[in-house]
């Protein structure tokens, strides 16, 4: 028994000459912010590649109502509410030659804000920010708003974190309860922007936060050390100071240095610019010549031997004549405003 083998040749043809299958450009809706927070203004606007929407006939809902409608409402402003509560955007288009285009969007709010703070060395009562100086360490910690899907509040722990800087993430640092970055400045002299994006872990809400930090020099700032009182952090030496006592003690608070440097800092005194074997101290003692008058210049330079970028030099202009009366003033002082 012979077996016949057929074989059959088949053509595949086009449905019809000439008929193009061309899918519609995606509809989307872009939001200003693009992250909105809670009970926050917000701008909507309708996209598609390619699409004028200016003869179109637009209607805008939020939860299902219309918020907006018109010929060319390309736009449509509205209000976010509070943190948990989401509200649903949905916009319908309809071309002058018949094309429907629909895009929907949910928002569910979220907060998020980047606090810092620097390693940096400031004494006693002084009020303002430790600033980050070069080559110094700065922490940054992300402090957020998100609420999940049924409107529980959610834990750091439960938030997920990317973090950027200078828009470069850093997907080591990111992660699941990931709410804080720490840098240490380098040699080169630029501001340094960080970022972070928080999310919920099923992505549904979100926030975005930035931060611009500058480094900055340190300083050295001379302050009187009283036998009765102590050092007089409230009001620091000005340039020129008139001795009317046998002695004075003056200690040195170098401001902004890396805290964690502190036994690397080097201080040189001089006075009329030659050194003084005082030893590598903070402070120093000044006793006034018996039957002189004049002046002495003392100056200090502080360094940090770990790091080259951080130093610092101030002087002070000594007057001996006990006639005069102390003198105190505000000249590179952190404390301005407080020097009474």
């Amino acid at each position: 028994m012979k077996k016949i083998f057929l074989i059959i040749f088949c053509v595949l043809l086009p449905l019809s000459a000439g008929a193009e299958f061309l899918a519609q450009p995606s509809t989307e809706i872009i939001l200003n912010p693009d992250q909105p927070g809670p009970r926050e203004n917000v701008r909507a606007s309708i996209s598609v590649l390619g699409v004028n929407f200016n003869d179109a006939n637009i209607t805008w809902f939020a939860d299902g109502k219309i918020i907006d409608r018109g010929i060319g409402k390309t736009t449509v402003n509205f209000k976010t509410k509070g943190l948990g509560e989401a509200t649903a955007i949905l916009v319908i288009a309809q071309t002058r030659e018949g094309d429907e285009f629909e895009a929907g969007i949910t928002i569910n709010p979220a907060n998020a804000e980047i606090v810092w703070e620097s390693d940096s060395y400031t004494p006693p009562f002084y009020k303002g920010r430790a600033l980050y100086a070069y080559q110094g360490m700065v922490k940054f910690a992300t402090v957020a708003e998100i609420a999940d899907k049924n409107g529980e509040t959610l834990l750091p722990e439960e938030i997920y974190y990317s973090w950027f800087e200078n828009d470069q993430p850093k997907l080591s640092a990111s992660g699941i309860g990931k709410n804080s970055y720490s840098i240490q400045g380098g040699y080169i002299m630029k501001p340094i922007e960080i970022s972070v994006s928080v999310s919920s872990p099923d992505k549904q809400s979100g926030a975005k936060a930035a931060v611009r930090i500058l480094p900055q020099t340190p300083l050295v700032v001379l302050y009187e050390d009283s036998p009765l009182y102590g050092v007089l952090y409230n009001k620091s030496l000005a340039r020129s100071y008139s001795l009317g006592k046998d002695e004075i003690g003056i200690v040195a608070a170098p401001y902004f240095f890396s805290r964690v440097d502190a036994r690397f800092l080097s201080y040189q005194w001089l006075v009329n610019q030659a050194g003084v074997s005082y030893g590598n101290k903070p402070s120093i003692i000044l006793r006034k010549p018996a039957g002189i008058s004049g002046s002495s210049e003392l100056s200090l330079k502080v360094t940090n031997r770990e790091k080259i970028l951080q130093n610092a030099l101030t002087g002070l202009l000594i007057n001996f004549d006990s006639k005069l009366g102390n003198g105190a003033g505000e000249a590179n002082n952190p404390f301005y405003g407080e020097n009474n």
